[in-house]
């Protein structure tokens, strides 16, 4: 089931400065991102994605994960950890990077911009990739803190963004053995209710519903083609409706998530 997500604007992150209907100039490259909370099916994803010809930027053959420590950036706490106490009151999610400390904003900026170097595919084509718009995508769960800054740094570049934004049940993820966001991450979000006195899986409940609800209320103010947002897939149904072409016809062109 999907959260309980509310769709409508907020002031607190206006519109970035990009076109808003499919008549927009094609960017010349577009970079697919995979986020969820930890255990939702990103991993299923890319495979997907793989086999529809995207090229996918790995590090890790088993979770399919970028881990970013090329470039010496050290992995992706290193940097949400540091967005995260300014960004609370968008669930972690959901904030503008230009109202972050400057030297936080800074260091988020060149942040990705390194990651961008570091994993973009040499001299990918745009269209390279059968039926998709993709010109090379990756995968990291966590990622979903830093869709804002991608955004930003992407539109600075004259680039395109799609994010794969995919939501697995709450109560599967609060019940689940992977709670390493709850410990890498709660106590910057929530610092006056330690873990301990809210309960285990109470707290991954509510860190799940911070987080996704806040990517999906960027994502409804930010998308280029809002539309795209109107239909969810979930992440069983291209394994299930495989065989079936008329629907993955009706499935073709947004599945894919949003792109801002």
């Amino acid at each position: 089931t999907s959260p309980p997500m509310d769709p409508k604007p907020s002031s607190t992150s206006p519109p970035l400065d990009r076109a808003s209907s499919s008549a927009a100039k094609k960017p010349a490259k577009t970079m697919m991102m995979i986020c969820g909370t930890d255990g939702s099916g990103t991993r299923s994803a890319v495979k997907l994605l793989q086999s529809l010809g995207v090229k996918m930027s790995v590090d890790d053959a088993g979770t399919m994960d970028i881990h970013a420590e090329r470039a010496n950036l050290k992995g992706w706490p290193s940097i949400v950890k540091k967005i995260l106490p300014y960004a609370r009151e968008g669930g972690g999610t959901d904030y503008r990077p230009s109202d972050l400390p400057p030297a936080v904003y800074s260091e988020a900026i060149d942040w990705v911009e390194r990651l961008l170097d570091a994993y973009e595919p040499k001299s990918p084509t745009a269209g390279d990739s059968p039926g998709t718009e993709i010109t090379w995508g990756f995968k990291a769960p966590v990622s979903m803190h830093l869709v804002p800054v991608f955004a930003e740094v992407l539109a600075k570049r004259g680039q395109g963004l799609r994010v794969l934004h995919v939501v697995r049940d709450g109560r599967d993820i609060s019940f689940s053995g992977n709670q390493s966001p709850v410990r890498k991450f709660w106590s910057l979000v929530h610092p006056s209710q330690p873990v301990e006195q809210v309960g285990a899986e109470a707290a991954a409940l509510t860190f799940w519903d911070d987080n996704n609800v806040g990517t999906y209320k960027f994502g409804m103010r930010h998308a280029a083609l809002p539309s795209e947002l109107s239909r969810a897939l979930h992440i069983e149904d291209p394994v299930q409706l495989t065989g079936d072409k008329e629907r993955m016809r009706e499935l073709d062109g947004f599945w894919m998530g949003f792109m801002v």
